[in-house]
């Protein structure tokens, strides 16, 4: 999301037009789900994927027609039976994708362009979840494809008169970490009550990881969630570590003198902590002022007797350790792979972090009892759309 964003940025500043490709529904198995985006550049270049490779050509196709015409479209491919077949593709994944293509122009159509950047922009900056209210089809199209609002916890809804209860099912679509295609109805600025086909997408802060340690393996660590486009803060005490030239994938280097901590540095809801200063005294500082924040995940990078060492010395110097606390901490840190280099090493630390955040084992997938993606039942209250 982090480099969909720039690249818009750079758009909406040369007046450059391109498409933003959104999954909206899917059926059966599907590479990617609900939510996935790409972006389509005019130059053909496609950043991002949406089916692995099997119809980006064709949905650039679509995206060059709706850059001439100025007008989103829906998109619809059937894998299944018969459709795979018709495609002659052979997949076999037995599913199907529907894809939403929204227009980002700069000159024509401005308004909607800052829109959908002012969306990217708030997930950079997000601390919790918030909704994107996007109308697909309506009747009449009297309330015009591609029209939007955000509604969150925090503000509640931005500009969502006739929007009640698009912004209702937004909620409960929140509260279960859920996006989808809905049949809501609405009023018009005539006040003409309407039924509409909303996709309704919770946005979910971009992910953060803060690496405490400017050492040589952080460096592929660094690398490694860049890929990932999670955003990136290296924090260490050396001036000649703490430094943006070694660390140029980086969102944020900050340097803190030794023996130091800054409270702005300090992690959210959404941020991944991982501790690899390989300093004694460092690690004991920054686990000690970590530990009470109320984030997902600290790792710390070290056999497990000194990081009990660690916890030992904090305790000792007054800090009540709760078991909230510990269960969030993992150290060693990383998954069981048989690590050896700082790239397996790094492998091994966002493997786990990713396995954290998404509330899964880590175990083999062919362990794995049922699908890869679980079909949770919709909230009450939530109708299905088109």
């Amino acid at each position: 999301m982090v480099d969909l964003y720039k690249e818009l940025k750079l758009h909406w500043d040369s007046k450059t037009p391109a498409v933003v490709a959104t999954i909206i529904d899917t059926g059966g198995s599907t590479y990617r789900q609900v939510g996935a985006k790409s972006l389509i550049l005019n130059s053909g270049r496609i950043i991002g994927t949406l089916s692995g490779g099997c119809v980006e050509e064709d949905i650039y196709e679509h995206a060059q027609s709706v850059l001439q015409e100025g007008a989103p479209r829906t998109i619809k491919y059937d894998f299944r039976g018969e459709g795979d077949l018709l495609w002659g593709l052979g997949l076999g994944c037995n599913g199907s994708l529907s894809i939403w293509l929204q227009p980002f122009d700069p000159v024509r159509n401005p308004s909607m362009a800052k829109g959908l950047l002012n969306v990217f922009r708030k997930q950079l900056t997000a601390t919790a979840p918030f909704s994107v209210m996007t109308v697909i089809q309506s009747e009449g199209d009297r309330i015009p494809p591609g029209t939007q609002r955000i509604s969150d916890r925090q503000n509640g809804s931005v500009h969502t008169e006739g929007w009640e209860e698009a912004a209702r099912v937004a909620s409960c679509l929140r509260e279960a970490d859920r996006s989808k295609l809905v049949q809501v109805t609405m009023k018009t600025h005539k006040g003409e009550r309407i039924n509409v086909a909303c996709y309704i997408e919770t946005m979910k802060p971009v992910p953060r990881l803060l690496i405490f340690g400017g050492g040589a393996d952080a460096l592929p660590l660094v690398k490694k969630a860049k890929l990932l486009d999670w955003h990136v803060t290296v924090v260490d005490h050396r001036p000649e570590y703490a430094n943006s030239k070694r660390f140029p994938p980086a969102d944020r280097v900050v340097l803190l003198p030794r023996g130091e901590f800054v409270e702005g540095v300090a992690p959210d809801k959404a941020t991944s902590v991982v501790i690899m200063t390989h300093h004694y005294q460092q690690d004991r500082l920054f686990l000690g002022k970590l530990l009470p924040y109320p984030f997902p995940y600290l790792g710390v990078l070290g056999p497990r007797k000194r990081t009990e060492k660690l916890l030992r010395d904090i305790e000792s110097q007054g800090v009540p350790l709760t078991k909230g606390m510990l269960e969030k901490l993992h150290a060693p840190v990383g998954l069981d792979i048989g690590a050896e280099t700082p790239e397996e090493i790094a492998l091994s630390i966002l493997s786990e972090v990713v396995a954290s955040r998404s509330g899964r084992s880590g175990r083999p997938l062919r362990l794995r009892k049922g699908p890869i993606h679980e079909r949770v039942p919709d909230p009450v209250g939530v109708e299905a759309g088109i």
